[in-house]
């Protein structure tokens, strides 16, 4: 309770600097110079590493780890909720209104398989859903265009079983 009283916060600072700062000093968090993230952005995780990167104003960030290289970018109103991990590589990009979601705690005894991971110079748009009952992967250079575009993790079989599998998209692919 007081750690995300806290975090709510330390997301309302309006001074950048000052936000990084106590991050770092209360959390831990590894947050180089050069690195901007935006205000009223709620990053609630135990390890957060933010090489160089852009993280725009009102995301909700609560997963286990959050990795994002030099060059990579979160637009404004994303989600990523329940991750295990979430990685996003140089030069990547995540556009606005995106939903990131794995399992809530104590459901999935695979929370671990729970990563999501976009490759160099990979985009997504807006207005996208990822499920992470397992993993995705997106490869480089991929694009995942237009609205509202669905990748799900799993599904039912027809006597309402549980299937799950990671999905992958290969590099130079545009969804």
């Amino acid at each position: 309770m007081f750690r995300t009283f806290t975090l709510i916060v330390i997301a309302l600072i309006p001074l950048t600097y000052l936000r990084h700062a106590l991050y770092r000093i209360l959390f831990g968090y590894h947050i180089l110079r050069g690195s901007h993230i935006g205000w009223f952005t709620y990053i609630n995780c135990r390890r957060c590493i933010v090489e160089g990167a852009t993280i725009g104003s009102f995301n909700q960030i609560v997963c286990q780890s959050i990795y994002l290289e030099p060059g990579a970018k979160i637009g404004r109103f994303n989600k990523f909720v329940d991750c295990a991990s979430v990685v996003c590589k140089r030069g990547s990009a995540i556009g606005q209104r995106n939903n990131v979601m794995g399992t809530r705690p104590g459901i999935s005894p695979f929370k671990e398989h729970e990563r999501f991971e976009l490759g160099n110079r990979s985009i997504i748009t807006a207005g996208h859903h990822f499920d992470l009952s397992d993993s995705i992967t997106i490869g480089e250079e991929v694009t995942i265009g237009g609205n509202g575009c669905q990748i799900w993790t799993h599904g039912f079989d027809p006597n309402r079983i549980k299937v799950q599998a990671p999905v992958s998209i290969g590099d130079r692919v545009y969804v």
